[in-house]
């Protein structure tokens, strides 16, 4: 059985904060390679500022792209920025 864990963080204004399934950096292409954890940061430091939405909306579309638009698990990603 799964249990969760609970963990309090402090956060600054403007901080975007990321919340992922497995399936996003588990998202395999053709050749069998995973989207993985450091192509998600790469992407995610590229859109440093973004609006949430479009973080969500631009991280969607890599993750489709990589996965020729077939990812083979759920691939959950939310992004919210703390005002």
């Amino acid at each position: 059985p799964m249990s969760a864990q609970e963990k309090t963080v402090d956060v600054s204004k403007g901080t975007l904060a990321v919340f992922f399934t497995d399936g996003v950096i588990e998202a395999r292409n053709g050749r069998r390679s995973m989207y993985g954890v450091e192509r998600l940061v790469e992407k995610l430091e590229g859109l440093r500022g973004a609006h949430a939405g479009d973080v969500v909306d631009e991280i969607r579309r890599d993750v489709m792209r990589h996965s020729r638009g077939k990812p083979h698990d759920d691939c959950l990603f939310l992004a919210v920025r703390i005002k």
